[in-house]
């Protein structure tokens, strides 16, 4: 009966007072007195899971609209429990620092609650951890070093707080991490070079955070890295070469940073690439040629940076589909290799949609081509110094005078014209 009372309390008395809107949960209301009935024990309630033993090994109470703190639970008396998954409901106030108590916790998710506060050095103490989910809370403060000794962990995702701080370099002592979520945050200071010891990482997202530093060339020693995310972090520099040894990658975004220099042609090696975004930097130099082999893009941004020469022959594989390089100083013609971003078996949903190529000084007739894209929705060629007939294709039909507009001499049966 102690054990059914405390973990009773888990449905929310904060300070001795039921919370105004708690979700009552039927199978969590004890029965009547009687020594025979097989509901008295918690292994039947919901959300509960016991062993062969009768020991709780798993709480599950996801998005199931409980309402209060974990202050009265005690952890100590459920040194069995290996999950506990308590996501999506309206807990709030500090995360506990008895939750160390649980040394065999395998899973812990407290994500998408209100929880505040600094996590817990005591965190650190949970060595069997795989997988830590503590995103969309209001945790503030740094991330303890403590969590560098969680060396079973292969998920961890902090993302949505407002952590601060450096990256704490114990992080990168988590050899076993494939995913490393850490974005909308307020982290400070440099991504630590030993970041590189993660070579198990498939996925790093730090974007949205303030990491003013250049970006480590050591990445480039995570070749299991499938996508790397690190936009709007105020991030300076080059591209390290020594990113274009990540050959597995899908997706690549430095996007909204102050990048300089030129792009590595060791990108385009990258034949598995989807995404590629390095829009709004200060990036200058040619486009490399070899991004003419990236024949999986389906999304290439590159406008507003300071990008000059002629435009390689791109959409060699037919798959791109929003294709931005507006805003730079792009001289030449229009390649005629965007003819093929028209897919033969569904042009709509394998096509060049979306073109954005103004603001720029590219040069003569726009490829007649163009016309069969039928799949384009959406073209911007502003402010260059295109002539000729403009295509009859919807997206040209149809286009505003503004993404006509700053030409030499366009014309044609144009609705803006």
């Amino acid at each position: 009966m102690l054990l059914l009372l405390l973990l009773k309390k888990l449905m929310l008395y904060s300070h001795g007072k039921p919370p105004s809107k708690v979700r009552t949960i039927p199978s969590w209301v004890l029965p009547p007195h009687d020594s025979g009935s097989t509901n008295a024990s918690p292994c039947n309630w919901f959300g509960v899971s016991c062993n062969l033993d009768g020991s709780i090994i798993r709480l599950n109470l996801t998005s199931s609209s409980v309402n209060g703190t974990l202050d009265n639970f005690s952890f100590s008396l459920f040194s069995n429990l290996a999950y506990i998954e308590l996501s999506i409901n309206k807990f709030f106030g500090v995360i506990p620092p008895l939750i160390g108590f649980l040394s065999k916790l395998i899973y812990l998710d407290l994500s998408t609650n209100q929880f505040s506060g600094s996590i817990q050095p005591k965190i650190g103490l949970l060595t069997n951890l795989e997988t830590l989910h503590l995103f969309n809370n209001n945790l503030n403060g740094s991330i303890p070093p403590e969590i560098g000794q969680l060396k079973s962990l292969i998920e961890l995702a902090l993302y949505t707080n407002s952590l601060s701080s450096p990256i704490p370099t114990s992080l990168t002592n988590l050899r076993n991490l494939t995913r490393l979520y850490l974005y909308g945050n307020d982290l400070s200071g440099f991504i630590p070079p030993e970041m590189g010891n993660l070579v198990n990482l498939v996925e790093l997202y730090m974007d949205g955070n303030n990491l003013p530093r250049t970006i480590p060339s050591t990445l480039g020693n995570l070749s299991n890295l499938i996508m790397l995310q690190s936009f709007n972090n105020s991030q300076s520099g080059s591209i390290p070469q020594g990113i274009g040894q990540l050959k597995s990658l899908q997706g690549l975004t430095f996007q909204t940073n102050n990048l300089t220099g030129s792009i590595p042609t060791s990108l385009g090696d990258f034949t598995n690439l989807e995404i590629l975004n390095l829009s709004s930097n200060r990036l200058s130099s040619r486009i490399p040629q070899e991004f003419g082999n990236l024949k999986k893009l389906i999304e290439l941004l590159m406008d507003e940076s300071q990008f000059s020469g002629n435009l390689p022959e791109l959409c060699q594989g037919g798959k791109l589909q929003y294709f931005a390089i507006h805003h730079n100083q792009l001289t030449g013609k229009i390649p005629k290799s965007l003819r093929n971003c028209l897919s033969l078996a569904t042009a709509r949903f394998e096509s060049l949609e979306k073109l954005n190529l103004s603001h720029n000084k590219l040069s003569g007739l726009i490829p007649k081509s163009f016309e069969d894209m039928r799949g384009m929705a959406y073209v911007d060629i502003s402010y260059n110094e295109l002539q000729g007939p403009i295509p009859m294709s919807n997206a040209f039909m149809n286009a505003s005078i503004e993404a006509l507009q700053g030409n030499k001499d366009l014309c044609g049966n144009v609705t803006s014209l």
